[in-house]
């Protein structure tokens, strides 16, 4: 897998091939959006987002007050344990960030929605949209480099899992960032009609 890994190509090829995948997928998405059951399909995987996402966010707290119980009563620890809990922080963050971009509760800058007239931000909110999926694909590029670094040194984490493997949520969670605001700005393009974090039609 590791080898697999290094001969990947990066830089303007995997950009414009994940700006492809990122668009298609989108399309595919609106798509299925439009039946009962494909709704019923897009909150199935946004419920498996969130089961994910509280699972992990759950193991690090049980971990964490398990190692500070140990250090403090019995005088001892875990090796394997501290590694995980940094992964497991690097993890939350970047699978909360990509929930938050699913819900537009992203971190933004709000000027433009306080100072230009409606009609002007139906046009803005898709380009700006469009601008941070561009943003997020330079972002997951430079991320893949260095987890295909990290495959050809391969580094062990902890437990004999390896780097490359606990940093791969890097790319990913940066592409599919990208690819939900490429949704986000296709939607406002064709009204401002999206679909909600429940699965359902939304107007933004």
């Amino acid at each position: 897998m590791a080898e697999w890994l290094a001969q990947l190509p990066a830089d303007r090829p995997l950009v414009l091939a994940a700006g492809l995948a990122a668009i298609l997928l989108t399309a595919v998405r609106l798509g299925i959006a439009r039946s009962t059951a494909g709704r019923r399909v897009v909150r199935w995987f946004h419920g498996i987002e969130d089961a994910f996402l509280a699972l992990l966010l759950a193991t690090m707290i049980v971990l964490s007050f398990f190692q500070i119980v140990l250090r403090n009563v019995a005088n001892s620890g875990y090796v394997w344990i501290d590694p995980l809990l940094r992964h497991l922080v690097l993890w939350v963050g970047f699978l909360g960030a990509l929930l938050a971009t699913r819900v537009s509760r992203h971190i933004n800058v709000d000027a433009l929605s306080r100072l230009l007239p409606a009609p002007a931000l139906r046009v803005t909110r898709p380009l700006t949209n469009l601008f941070a999926a561009c943003v997020c694909l330079l972002l997951a590029n430079a991320c893949f480099k260095m987890v295909r670094d990290e495959a050809s040194f391969g580094t062990v984490g902890f437990l004999g899992v390896p780097v490359w493997v606990l940093q791969s949520v890097m790319p990913l969670a940066l592409w599919l960032m990208a690819y939900r605001f490429t949704s986000h700005a296709v939607s406002g393009l064709r009204g401002g009609v999206d679909v909600g974090p429940d699965g359902g039609e939304v107007t933004r």
